[in-house]
C-alpha cells in the first residue's frame, strides 16, 4: 500500500467549504440536515420498534470538574439578607450530553449558509439557527405543565396510596 502524504493545510481549510451542507436546502434555511426528518421518515422509523423499551442516552450528573459551583454572600435585596448559589455546567466538553445549534460553531467569522456570526447571536440568544424550534424527541416549553390523561393540565398524582389505606 502506498504511503499517503497527509493533506496540507490549505487542503484542509478547503474541507469546510466544499464539505458542507450550505444551499443544500435553501440560502435562507436554518435546520441543515434536520430537513431530511420528515413526517414520512418518522412514521418509517415507528414501524421499525419490535417492544416499547426506552433507552437513555443521558450521563448521570456526578461531580465533575465540569460543574461549578458559586455562592454569593452576603446579599442584600432590599429589607433582606440572601445567600445565592449558581451551578453552572460547560456543555461542551466531553462530560455533558445536549443537542447543539447551526449558530454555536462558525468558521472565518460565518454560520451555517454564510450568515456572519457577530451579527447572528445576541445576549437574549442566537437569531439565525436556532435550536430551540425544533422541537427534538421529548423537548417540551418548560414554562407549560405537563399534560396528563385523565387530569386537567396542571394536576399531579403524586404517589400511590398504599393497599393498606384503601
Amino acid at each position: 500500500m502506498p504511503d499517503l502524504a497527509p493533506p496540507t493545510q490549505d487542503r484542509v481549510e478547503a474541507y469546510f467549504k466544499e464539505l458542507n451542507n450550505w444551499g443544500r436546502f435553501g440560502p435562507d434555511d436554518q435546520k441543515g440536515t434536520l430537513n431530511l426528518i420528515t413526517p414520512a421518515r418518522r412514521t418509517d422509523a415507528l414501524r421499525l420498534i419490535r417492544s416499547g423499551r426506552t433507552v437513555s442516552l443521558a450521563r448521570d450528573v456526578i461531580p465533575r470538574p465540569v460543574y461549578m459551583y458559586h455562592a454569593t454572600f452576603p446579599g442584600k435585596r432590599e429589607r433582606v439578607d440572601v445567600v445565592l448559589d449558581r451551578f453552572d455546567m460547560v456543555y461542551h466538553g466531553f462530560w455533558i450530553t445536549h443537542v447543539d445549534a447551526l449558530c454555536h460553531v462558525a468558521w472565518d467569522g460565518e454560520l451555517y449558509n454564510g450568515r456572519p456570526f457577530a451579527a447572528s447571536l445576541s445576549v437574549e440568544g442566537a437569531n439565525w439557527c436556532p435550536i430551540d424550534p425544533h422541537r427534538l424527541g421529548g423537548h417540551r416549553d418548560p414554562r407549560r405543565p405537563p399534560r396528563r390523561r385523565g387530569r386537567a393540565a396542571g394536576q399531579l398524582r403524586v404517589g400511590r396510596p398504599s393497599r393498606d389505606t384503601a
